[in-house]
């Protein structure tokens, strides 16, 4: 049904027959096809273009979208944006759609998003308070995972702030697993069972066994980018990748000691509550890491005594440990 671009590398080009199938299966999600657009001015890099016409749709924000499974991932990604909740939320960007012409790439469409980065923003106004933009960040992933909704995509070139200093968080990722090339330059923000999902399997974590898991965004995973983008944003350099060496590391048990090591930047910068946080937000087991209320709650009131809460069990997960109990009696 698409067919690919030769730029940029990956993108899809929908066909009049793909934008009809999506119509039709998916009425529910706006999908714009027109000339509207014609008159903007891009104003980034060729991953994102921003941008705003004088007409009744006010600001208008586009950001190309790198699908890498074709019309499935497509499917996927509308599913996505339908399950994000309508009502507008301080701490996320609305989006309203997809914009698709027949030479373009295919573009999340959202309208009235601010225009600078929170690095950008933090630049110009060294003495804003970090701690309150972090809680705005985590505020707006907690509304997306108490909906049990997956980012994918929490870092600061994905987080806007209005010119009030309200930090928003923006678009969801446009694919469920990191391709190849995410890994290497994203490497900062994903959690360390991203990079080698069968050398971690071999741990045996709940949730995180061979046929479990293959390497896909999660929760837990939003939630180490959430402390890794607050690294960032408090010392203004991306934390170092974290990754496991699977030759001297072979248990759960050892997993569960190793830690990261804080940055000289961190120790100096980051407050020691927020340190202390991030330790849990950030630990190696994702298991181990607070739900998004927590994080939220942690960053929000540092002060207060931190409850380390896991996010709640559904209900196969509770089979999966009774199945496991009852053969091993």
């Amino acid at each position: 049904m698409a067919t690919p671009l030769s730029w940029p590398k990956h993108v899809y080009k929908l066909t009049p027959g793909d934008i009809h199938y999506l119509q039709r299966t998916h009425p529910e999600v706006p999908l714009w096809r027109t000339s509207l657009l014609r008159e903007l001015t891009p104003q980034a890099d060729d991953s994102e273009i921003v941008a705003s016409a004088q007409t009744t749709f006010g600001g208008i924000r586009l950001r190309a979208m790198r699908i890498h499974g074709g019309p499935h991932s497509i499917t996927d990604l509308v599913k996505k944006l339908h399950r994000i909740p309508t009502k507008p939320h301080e701490n996320l960007i609305q989006i309203r759609g997809l914009y698709a012409v027949d030479d373009e790439p295919l573009s999340l469409f959202s309208l009235d998003a601010p225009r600078i980065t929170v690095m950008q923003y933090i630049f110009t106004h060294p003495h804003q308070d970090r701690r309150q933009m972090c809680a705005d960040v985590a505020r707006g992933l907690d509304h997306l995972h108490r909906v049990e909704i997956v980012h994918g995509a929490v870092r600061p070139a994905n987080i806007l702030v209005r010119p009030d200093g309200v930090c928003m968080l923006g678009e969801p990722s446009d694919e469920d697993i990191p391709h190849p090339g995410a890994l290497t330059r994203l490497a900062p923000y994903l959690a360390p069972e991203l990079f080698d999902p069968a050398a971690y399997a071999i741990f045996a974590i709940d949730n995180y066994r061979r046929d479990e898991y293959s390497g896909e965004y999660r929760v837990e995973s939003d939630i180490y980018a959430l402390g890794a983008t607050t690294i960032e944003m408090y010392t203004s350099t991306p934390p170092a990748p974290f990754h496991i060496p699977f030759k001297t590391i072979t248990t759960s048990k050892e997993l569960f000691h190793l830690t990261r090591t804080p940055s000289t930047a961190e120790v100096e910068v980051i407050p020691h509550r927020i340190r202390a946080a991030l330790s849990d937000i950030m630990h190696v087991l994702p298991y181990h890491r607070p739900h998004s209320g927590n994080a939220l709650q942690w960053l929000e009131r540092p002060d207060v005594m931190r409850v380390r809460a896991c996010a709640p069990v559904n209900a196969k997960t509770r089979m999966r440990r009774a199945a496991r109990a009852f053969w091993a009696a």
